[in-house]
């Protein structure tokens, strides 16, 4: 039995265009999702880490401590501070507050913006939420994705609220500011639903109308389908001459959006770190190994100093923009001495380097980035800004570390800790390296004579049971 064309065309543009329709809705109900929570938790984040700068460990202590008319007036004090934050940044009554750990998944209340409060009592952290909480209590900020709890949906985020002088380390006390998104989840669901409506309505026309003109619709039906073929064979950048004013250049039209979409995914692709592309292909391949590997590398810790006071009384959006710009300047000298960035940690970059050059690379890039943030500087009258880097070399564990819902793939060992110490160790404009880095820089003759190793003895570093010999390497002045 032979299918006319015209019926071949029908069935075959109302199947694409059903695919279309379903990727099309897909894509927007994800991205109403990702909107969400990158925009609303990316400026929740920087508003508790904000917050949290004005607030006072001392102060929530006395809160927690204190009894009576004492307690109160803490309790009042750091409030009217918490108000402030509420208010600066549009959040809604009672959905800002300050915690106190009792254990991994328990907190207890300290302060809100209740004008009668409810210190004390006890707040069971969602499972979700519990290790980046956990995070929190040790000096990292975070936020959560979209979850539900028993009042609503919401996206919360976490800061640290440190004593008097403390950058970083465990805390006693976080702020958690949240956004309910009930609202605005409704409204996002009832625009798809709209648009699904204005999709098939499309959809109807179109087949209507490939009914009545199939013979003139074959030639564009046929340059889609070659272009179709080109994105399969990895050609994203390919686009459709679009011609007329009728659904089948609609259809072309959204093909080429969908076609620059996925061509800007694939560029994305370059801002991954090779470790971590090498482990997404070995996670395709079924090739990776669940329980990690272990291997010889150099890790660079880098830490900014100065920037919570050069942040404190600056707008998030020019807090945000200077801290980007320095991770980029940073990040292009790490990438070109072979390194590649593991992850940003509030103002601080890790780094691991790889291959032959592990030792020498990474100490090159440690004292260009010096300079390039003293050229900062130097562009920027009002920045007074500098890093403090720490060098190690040793075997380290490498693999997917995390939780089953959220896993990163990166470094774990002592290797690591020792680089990290290292860095809160190193004063401002300072590289400081163990023996071990030491020692295997001395070997290589090519490069042992243009860097100077001043010995700062015996150091006691956190989580170290025995002293570390450690030395400051810079250039040799000749």
């Amino acid at each position: 039995m032979k299918i006319s064309i015209w019926l071949k065309l029908t069935l075959m543009i109302s199947i694409v265009a059903s695919i279309l329709v379903a990727i099309m809705g897909y894509d927007n109900y994800r991205d109403t999702f990702n909107y969400v929570e990158d925009k609303y938790g990316l400026i929740l984040k920087h508003t508790a880490i904000n917050g949290a700068l004005s607030l006072s460990a001392k102060n929530q202590a006395k809160i927690d401590l204190k009894k009576g008319k004492k307690k109160k007036k803490a309790y009042n004090k750091e409030r009217a501070k918490l108000r402030k934050i509420q208010k600066a940044n549009g959040l809604k009554f009672d959905h800002i507050y300050t915690f106190k750990k009792i254990d991994d998944e328990t907190l207890s209340f300290v302060s809100m913006t209740h004008k009668k409060g409810f210190s004390g009592d006890k707040y069971l952290v969602p499972k979700q939420n519990r290790d980046l909480v956990s995070k929190a209590f040790m000096g990292q900020p975070g936020k959560t994705k979209l979850y539900k709890d028993g009042n609503g949906i919401y996206i919360s985020a976490y800061a640290p609220i440190f004593n008097r002088g403390q950058k970083s380390g465990v805390v006693d006390y976080i702020l958690q500011v949240d956004y309910d998104i009930k609202e605005f989840l409704a409204a996002a669901d009832e625009k798809l639903y709209g648009t699904l409506i204005q999709y098939v309505v499309i959809l109807l026309l179109g087949i209507i109308i490939v009914i009545i003109i199939s013979k003139r619709m074959s030639g564009p039906i046929r340059k889609l389908s070659e272009a179709a073929s080109s994105i399969r064979e990895g050609n994203y950048d390919i686009q459709i001459d679009v011609k007329g004013n009728d659904e089948i250049s609609d259809l072309g039209k959204t093909f080429n959006v969908m076609a620059k979409s996925l061509s800007e995914r694939f560029h994305m692709l370059k801002y991954i770190s090779p470790h971590t592309r090498n482990m997404i292909e070995k996670q395709i391949n079924h090739t990776l190994s669940e329980k990690g590997e272990s291997k010889y590398i150099t890790i660079l810790f880098s830490d900014m100093r100065g920037f919570t006071e050069f942040s404190e009384n600056r707008d998030p959006e020019e807090v945000v923009q200077t801290l980007n710009k320095l991770f980029t300047r940073q990040a292009d000298i790490i990438e070109r001495y072979n390194g590649s960035i593991d992850k940003y940690v509030g103002d601080q970059v890790v780094a691991i380097f790889e291959g032959p050059m592990k030792v020498s690379e990474p100490i090159f890039a440690s004292l260009e980035i010096q300079r390039e943030i003293e050229s900062f500087n130097t562009e920027n009258a009002d920045s007074h800004l500098s890093v403090g880097i720490g060098v190690s070399i040793g075997e380290v564990i490498m693999g997917n570390i995390g939780s089953e819902n959220r896993k990163d793939y990166t470094i774990i060992g002592s290797s690591v800790n020792l680089a990290a110490r290292l860095c809160s160790k190193a004063g401002r404009d300072k590289v400081l390296i163990s023996s071990d880095m030491k020692r295997s820089l001395e070997k290589d003759e090519n490069i042992a004579h243009t860097l100077s190793f001043d010995p700062l003895g015996e150091v006691t570093l956190k989580g170290f049971s025995q002293p570390v010999h450690v030395f400051e390497v810079g250039y040799t002045i000749n």
